[in-house]
């Protein structure tokens, strides 16, 4: 067996690998025959060692958030390594938190950094901010990984014995209210969009809360920051231009996002204007 059959074998198995999973290749320094036999005999996938959550109960109240530390640790013979997805959206190694009991389901992704030890064996962790709205008993029930060798684990924690679960007490939760003025909306108008933040247990305005507006993919994609603001009773109030009327449109409290490109909210609603087309 020669070195450059070992190398050719090696080449043709990474861009196999990376075309099957969306990855493009960049290379700008050739590896070397040693470390692409390296990368040819790693066939095995990041393993999972464990798993935990910073504090295992929190209490939160109204608008504020409590930091929670997510923290997983993986093992691999060649690296672990940071992935950006074929879309370019979610950054890997990501783990999955879910709400299992004391409320709606609700699933949360977070992306990990390396935060101790090394790619080889390491922790990766994340910076949860937990809101009231989060009420209930939350699990870790996803982890995918890749590694240098392009190999990638997809677990369920709880499979493996390793069931970690967060429970948040929320109070004076924030509840909100969306309606589109008038409704239908005339065919060519303008698009009026209002409601009000609020405060479930007594229905006392959320004053002067630093909110977030948008439409069509502004409320799904990008990174966003507040643009608007309650007034003193709570209520908000926005006009967009009547080509707006065929989108999406939402409105909510941000919360700090776990995703590079995605945005998320202690409380948001979305909804579509109904336009009456009768002329």
């Amino acid at each position: 067996m020669t070195a450059a059959w070992v190398r050719g074998i090696a080449v043709r198995r990474l861009a196999v690998l990376a075309l099957a999973a969306g990855f493009a290749v960049v290379s700008p320094t050739p590896p070397t025959p040693p470390a692409l036999a390296a990368l040819a005999a790693d066939t095995a996938a990041p393993e999972l060692v464990g798993v935990s959550f910073s504090r295992a109960r929190v209490a939160v109240s109204g608008v504020r958030l409590v930091p929670v530390v997510l923290r997983v640790h993986l093992t691999d013979e060649s690296g672990v390594r940071p992935v950006l997805s074929p879309e370019g959206f979610i950054n890997s190694p990501l783990a999955r938190i879910e709400r299992i009991s004391g409320g709606q389901p609700r699933v949360v992704s977070a992306e990990l950094a390396l935060e101790s030890g090394t790619s080889r064996d390491g922790v990766w962790s994340a910076v949860v901010q937990v809101p009231s709205t989060w009420h209930g008993v939350w699990a870790v029930t996803y982890l995918t990984a890749w590694d240098v060798a392009f190999n990638n684990v997809e677990v369920d924690p709880r499979a493996a014995g390793m069931e970690r679960r967060l429970r948040v007490r929320g109070s004076h939760r924030p509840a909100m209210t969306l309606r589109f003025v008038p409704d239908p909306l005339p065919a060519g108008a303008p698009v009026t969009m209002k409601g009000r933040f609020y405060y479930r247990d007594t229905g006392k305005p959320i004053r002067h809360q630093p909110i977030f507006i948008g439409f069509d993919n502004m409320c799904i994609e990008h990174a966003a920051m507040p643009n608007a603001r309650t007034d003193r009773n709570g209520r908000y109030s926005v006009t967009f231009p009547p080509e707006s009327a065929v989108a999406l449109h939402c409105v909510g409290i941000l919360r700090p996002s776990n995703l590079s490109f995605y945005p998320d909210f202690i409380i948001t609603k979305a909804g579509h204007p109904q336009v009456d087309q009768v002329q």
